[in-house]
This record gives C-alpha cells, structure tokens and sequence, in this order.
C-alpha cells in the first residue's frame, strides 16, 4: 500500500495541471490608457505581430515554471525484535510531508503599468495630418488643467489616465475651437464631417471616410487662449462597450 500512495501523490505532483488554465497571457487589456499627445503616438502591432508575440509569451511562460520534484521516501527496513522473553511492539513508521511544486510565472502585459494608446495604420494617416495645424503645441505637455471639466475625459487625472474611447489630445495656442475647425475643413476635404451632440464643454465632430469613424472633441482651454483636440474612437456621449 505505500508503493501504491508514493506512486499517485507522485502523478499529482507532476501531471501539468497548469495546461488546464486559461492563458492569462491572451486577456485583453482595459480600454483605459495615459492621455498623450496624438503626434507623438506610435503605430500598433499588426494581427500577425501580435499572434507571434503572444506565442513567444507563452513559451516565456513555459520555460519560466520551476517545479520541485519529490524524491521517493525509502523503504524502512525492519527492525530486529530484542531477544527478550516479551515481543516489543513494531516501530511506527512516519512519513515526512513532501515539498507541494512551487511554479514561478513571468509577468503577464496585464500586469504592467499604465500604457500609451497605440495608433492602428489608418489612425497613423489621420492623425499625421494634425501635423499641419497651425499654432499646434509642439513641446508644451497636455495636462488635465487646461480642461474646463476634466472629469469628463480623466478616470485619474493625476495618473493622467484617460476615459475609455480616448485615444489622445492635441493643443492649439492662440485659436479658438470655430477657428481650428475651420483649419480641419481643409485637411480633411476627403472625409465626411458631421456636427455632434456637445461633450465635456465643446462640439464634437464625426470624421468618417469608408468604414474609418472617428470623432473629434474640441474644448476651449481653461488656462491660456487655446483649443484642446480630442481624439475619440467612438461617440463621447455614448457608454463605452462591454
């Protein structure tokens, strides 16, 4: 019976239980991200980079995993009864707990901090064209006190991590919001501009070109003579999905 118990605690110990679970690799992140500015903002992966990235992660993973394996408890050897006119009792044999398997994961992109929104191709063409905006801050930082109801774009201004659907932002010194509209007429003349309902303070416009929709919210400044450019993935006014 011992053979048979040291055999089946030695199976658990090392059938690859972790094979069961889901990959927590492969869980999407949240949809909130640091508010950066949009021209400074870098392309994302394509689908295939992305597949080739997950499956290195999962191999990181694998090779990451340490496991203690448990050495077989020996086979106590009888003791010899003492020569003596009464039998003395058989020893009691204990066994010494076995180390459980201890596994050491690498750390999953759910786990990181707070990230940068990244542009996919066709917002990289959108968003190059903000490039030519005149009176665009190049070097100014974009904090959350030039918005007149923060709130309504920070989950956490001081972290400065955006509402879900926000892309990025942009500032122009010196315009007022009718002003740089008028400035996007003429870089976007290929695309289909439809006034929205306001957001957070100012008019929304709906960019659409094909099946490419994109939204931009423009905000008169707090502080300063200037318009903040808003980048959403989807109407503001509507609740983000899922």
């Amino acid at each position: 019976m011992l053979f048979i118990a040291l055999g089946v605690h030695s199976f658990l110990l090392f059938f690859p239980w972790r094979s069961l679970q889901p990959n927590q690799a492969q869980k999407a992140s949240g949809e909130s991200v640091k508010l950066s500015r949009l021209t400074t903002l870098k392309p994302g992966e394509t689908p295939a980079d992305q597949s080739k990235s997950a499956e290195a992660t999962t191999r990181n993973l694998n090779r990451s995993e340490i496991v203690v394996k448990a050495s077989p408890s020996p086979t106590p050897s009888p003791t010899p009864l003492p020569k003596a006119a009464k039998p003395s009792p058989a020893p009691i044999v204990t066994q010494t707990p076995q180390k459980t398997a201890t596994k050491t994961k690498a750390p999953t992109p759910t786990q990181t901090a707070v990230q940068t929104a990244k542009l996919t191709a066709k917002e990289q063409a959108f968003v190059s064209r903000l490039q030519k905006l005149e009176g665009r801050e190049v070097n100014e930082p974009v904090s959350s006190t030039l918005f007149p109801n923060p709130e309504d774009f920070y989950q956490d201004p001081v972290k400065e991590l955006g509402q879900p659907g926000i892309v990025g932002i942009e500032y122009v010194s010196f315009q007022r919001p009718e002003q740089v509209y008028q400035q996007l007429v003429k870089l976007y003349p290929d695309y289909a501009i439809v006034p929205k309902s306001e957001f957070g303070g100012g008019l929304v416009y709906e960019f659409k070109q094909g099946n490419f929709v994109r939204h931009l919210n423009l905000i008169r400044a707090k502080l300063g003579a200037g318009t903040l450019i808003i980048l959403w993935n989807r109407e503001p006014s509507q609740k983000p999905r899922g």
